[in-house]
């Protein structure tokens, strides 16, 4: 399922933005909080701001960094996403330069492509999330470890590789993740694209619990 977080501008809110922020980031509001939209600043280590002239930043809009969004962008290395961001939106940093992202500990929603085609070569899944879209995390194909809060109560990691909490499912394996890999025994089902640009592994050893493997798992 796919959302969206195009709302309509308030002209009168552009106006008392600080000048440094309207040229770095473009946004929308939606009952008095902000949505990133888009990014057009300089590039390197990038922090999205937690509130706006007194508006809480709370989501990261579809295709903020994303193919179109980030072609004039490209130089962007990391991105620090603040604790009132509670959504990262459908394709927010699709195949962007990204090398790392700090995710903010009130995130619960990481939608389809969220990070997909990224740069990155780990990240840190907080506590908060309990959401993950199809392929947020797939074609990375440096990432080499997804890592999870101890306290999530909806997704683990073993060995870098994203499952749900009590391993019966494979998210995602990290693209850049090498050699062998044997999944648990406890695990029945591997979702689409699981194993997606996973061109490092050498072999994958599939237990007789599996009974259903997702299309394009590998």
């Amino acid at each position: 399922m796919k959302t969206s977080f195009k709302v309509l501008l308030l002209p009168l809110l552009l106006l008392t933005v600080p000048t440094t922020v309207q040229a770095q980031f473009t946004f929308t509001t939606n009952y008095g909080t902000i949505t990133i939209t888009g990014y057009t600043g300089p590039g390197g280590a990038v922090t999205i701001p937690d509130t706006t002239n007194g508006y809480l930043v709370t989501s990261i809009g579809d295709n903020v960094f994303g193919v179109g969004a980030f072609e004039n962008c490209t130089s962007v290395s990391s991105v620090i996403i603040p604790n009132g961001v509670t959504s990262i939106g459908d394709d927010a940093f699709y195949g962007c330069s990204l090398a790392s992202v700090t995710i903010g500990t009130n995130v619960t929603t990481i939608w389809e492509d969220a990070f997909a085609g990224c740069g990155l070569t780990s990240v840190a899944i907080p506590d908060s999330v309990t959401s993950i879209g199809d392929t947020a995390l797939c074609w990375c194909s440096n990432l080499t470890a997804i890592t999870v809060g101890a306290f999530n109560p909806v997704y683990s990691s073993v060995s870098g590789v994203l499952f749900n909490q009590n391993q019966t499912t494979l998210i995602q394996c990290p693209g850049g993740k090498a050699g062998s890999d044997a999944i648990p025994n406890s695990v029945t089902s591997i979702v689409n694209a699981a194993f997606g640009d996973c061109h490092r592994l050498t072999s994958v050893i599939i237990p007789n619990s599996v009974t259903s493997i997702g299309d394009k798992a590998f």
